[in-house]
């Protein structure tokens, strides 16, 4: 076989029945070499894998037979694993489906997509590992060379490769113990591959988003600089960046951290933690990115994205403040939206009112939200007349708004735009 171009040769590889068709070289690695292939007569493209004679060895080949029967490629369109052994003339390996784009670390160094896409591909990188642990294995070397990424028709889509170091219930331990720059604190304290494990492959994911929602590493402040001192801190386990405070030195490059929202920033504190039980699965990180990218805003003043939350109350790029909203009532003092959830009772419409709830007001990001409990009839008033808020759901408030409340009229007004924060 040349060195560079993969000869198909009838009989000698087949794909389910189909011969394989020749390739350029896709790649080489400690464990063997790949070359880009098709299949013969659909010409479905593929990449085929011929491992290094040191790696032909019975624990392989049970690992990579025990993935083809997976077809982890149905579970998820994002895994593109193993769909059938090569054992023969050309030598033993894998034909896996073809992944277009480019490694993940190539793109990170110049991104094409903007935040909520990166959000969107985040999850899809979820839902990959979420497919994986739905089957009991965990893929045991992710790292940046083993996410491709394609942006196509506008989309950024993502795909896992290389699972050949993969760890399931049953199987023998894996030849490695994955890429340096993702290494899990307990697999720097134990550098063995019997240490590789679902909950070091969260660690290693945690990594890769961090990488693609905030565009740097955990520990950028020393991981290309001082790998000493980049050892130590990923041996001690934390996150740098918590917005809750660590003792680790941060990275000045990349996104604030603010641009996150306080879910996604629980789930990088547990992830990146030193408690390996603590560390949120891909379901866990697939769920708040798909909340994250529903609540992307972008600041009225810098035109920056970011998620928003109850708690934000200014842009995390240029700190300019969000407006204030306050909800004014004939001879009552106004009530000011300040909080995440302000309780809006009888009392406050009215002198002899009961002080019980009539509905929620929400602070969520810069936006003002009104939530009917249901035990007074609400409407928002306008030129066809009373409109009814449907109880027990939320909704969106504007400047000059008119509401009825019961029998009590109030408008929704704005405080002037704050400075910037200090």
């Amino acid at each position: 076989m040349a060195t560079d171009h993969f000869q198909g040769a009838s009989g000698q590889s087949y794909v389910r029945g189909a011969p394989l068709g020749e390739g350029p070289r896709a790649g080489e690695g400690a464990t063997g070499r790949a070359w880009q292939a098709h299949r013969r007569g659909s010409g479905e493209p593929l990449v085929l894998k011929l491992f290094n004679p040191r790696f032909c060895t019975p624990a392989m080949r049970r690992r990579v037979a025990w993935l083809v029967e997976r077809r982890l490629d149905r579970a998820s369109p994002v895994l593109r694993a193993p769909i059938d052994v090569v054992d023969g003339p050309l030598g033993f390996g894998h034909v896996s489906p073809f992944a277009a784009g480019v490694p993940f670390e190539t793109y990170l160094g110049e991104p094409t997509a903007g935040f909520l896409d990166h959000l969107v591909c985040a999850a899809a990188i979820a839902a990959g590992v979420m497919a994986m642990e739905r089957q009991g294995l965990a893929h045991g070397d992710l790292h940046a060379q083993n996410v491709r990424v394609d942006k196509r028709d506008g989309a950024l889509r993502a795909a896992l490769i290389d699972f050949d170091n993969c760890v399931a219930p049953g199987l023998p331990p894996p030849p490695s113990i994955g890429q340096a720059r993702y290494y899990a604190p307990e697999i720097r304290r134990d550098p063995r591959p019997a240490r590789v494990t679902a909950e070091t492959d969260r660690y290693a994911l945690a990594v890769l988003l961090h990488e693609l929602l905030l565009a740097r590493h955990p520990v950028a402040a020393v991981v290309d600089t001082d790998p000493i001192r980049c050892d130590q801190v990923m041996r001690v386990g934390g996150w740098p960046d918590d917005p809750a405070g660590s003792p680790h030195p941060r990275g000045d490059e990349g996104l604030p951290v603010d641009c996150l929202d306080t879910r996604l920033q629980s789930l990088f504190r547990r992830a990146l933690g030193p408690a390996p039980e603590a560390r949120p699965h891909g379901g866990e990180w697939f769920a708040a990115l798909g909340n994250a990218a529903d609540n992307v805003y972008q600041c009225d003043h810098c035109r920056r994205p970011f998620i928003v939350d109850g708690g934000k109350r200014q842009c995390p790029y240029c700190r300019r403040r969000f407006i204030d909203y306050r909800l004014c009532i004939p001879s009552r003092p106004p009530i000011v939206l300040r909080d995440k959830v302000v309780p809006l009772t009888a009392r406050q419409l009215r002198d002899g009112g009961a002080d019980v709830c009539q509905a929620l007001l929400r602070r969520h990001g810069p936006d003002a939200l009104l939530e009917p409990t249901g035990r007074v009839a609400i409407a928002r008033l306008g030129e066809r007349g009373a409109v009814p808020l449907e109880p027990r759901r939320p909704h969106l408030l504007r400047p000059g708004d008119r509401l009825r409340l019961g029998d009590v009229e109030a408008q929704v007004a704005i405080g002037p735009h704050a400075a910037a924060a200090e």
